[in-house]
């Protein structure tokens, strides 16, 4: 059973997992217009290739802004590109310039969180030569650089690395990943295996705290504190669940995680703590409510409870652990 469930979690996070950008034409210094426009297709098609975001393609987005009577010609300031990405539903914009001083052509972009407005991830990229140099190599360093992917590229027009350079400027100092965040946790609590024939559901709330410790580049770790329960004719669950977890897969908007952690419990009048484990998916949703994050999680949770209960006089069979599937909401600042 836990293992479907993993199963199952994994096809949800490939169905969710990708959040919805637009790129906007950027903005020609000693550059021509078509060029410029020509150097975004370029990058938009980059940016798809990857499949980090979903891309909303440039013909849909001319049509969802005339359908709105929005001129979005010349549109290149952070203002500009915010308003745009709330009438389009994107939750992020990419905006830039493709400059030319001297020989040297130069491509500077920013991922807009629409949100707060502010600069998520930055990229830039330099060359000497032809403008061809930006077509061939420039905007595929520049899509690595805003879906944060570690690349290595020269310019083609010059072999020497000293003529051409790749930025990555992904502000870490600034990044949200970086820092304490508090979760509001609730929803509903599923009994699963032989407790589907004896608990009917309940529900479940409490708290996490995703620290700034890491293991690794990706695994963040965090700390939940929730109660949760299963009720039936005869008696009721009640646990007390203390969970550190830790990020084994995580994409922009979507995290795959497992836990351990101490779960003291009660089954009518007897009482223990045990040892359990959580496997859980977190997806977060490309909606704000009143400036906080909504997510959804799906946990499966075994408890390994020596408690006779229930589900040993209905069924027959010795029981060693408490399996549940938490469905839940999370409100994140």
């Amino acid at each position: 059973m836990i293992r479907r469930l993993i199963i199952l979690l994994l096809i949800v996070g490939c169905v969710f997992a990708r959040e919805y950008i637009a790129i906007i034409d950027f903005e020609g210094i000693n550059v021509s217009g078509g060029d410029a426009k020509a150097l975004t297709q370029r990058l938009t098609s980059e940016m798809i290739k990857l499949e980090v975001y979903q891309v909303l393609e440039r013909s849909e987005m001319k049509r969802l802004l005339e359908e709105q009577k929005f001129q979005y010609s010349g549109c290149v300031d952070i203002k500009c590109a915010v308003e745009v990405g709330k009438m389009l539903g994107a939750k992020y914009m990419v905006v830039g310039s493709i400059s030319k001083v001297g020989r040297t052509y130069s491509i500077d972009s920013r991922l807009i969180d629409v949100e707060t407005s502010e600069s998520y991830v930055s990229g830039s990229y330099s060359m000497r030569g032809e403008i061809d140099g930006l077509m061939n190599t420039g905007m595929q360093s520049i899509a690595y650089q805003l879906c944060e992917m570690q690349t290595s590229i020269t310019s083609g027009a010059n072999k020497s690395k000293r003529n051409s350079s790749t930025a990555i400027a992904t502000n870490n100092a600034k990044r949200k990943n970086n820092k304490f965040g508090l979760s509001a946790i609730f929803g509903t609590t599923i009994p699963i295996g032989d407790n589907l024939s004896v608990y009917s559901s309940g529900s479940n709330f409490g708290i996490r705290l995703d620290t700034p410790l890491s293991i690794g580049k990706k695994g963040k770790i965090g700390i939940e504190l929730y109660l949760s329960s299963l009720t039936s004719v005869e008696t009721n669950i009640r646990i007390t669940n203390i969970i550190s977890t830790i990020n084994i897969i995580s994409f922009s908007s979507l995290e795959f995680r497992t836990g351990f952690g101490i779960a003291p419990h009660s089954i009518g009048d007897y009482s223990q703590s045990s040892f359990t484990l959580t496997t859980d998916l977190d997806y977060v949703l490309p909606l704000r409510f009143i400036g906080f994050n909504v997510g959804m999680n799906m946990r499966a949770q075994r408890i390994l409870s020596t408690i006779i209960s229930p589900v040993q006089s209905v069924t027959g069979q010795n029981s060693s652990s408490i399996d549940i599937l938490l469905l839940r909401l999370y409100i994140k600042r």
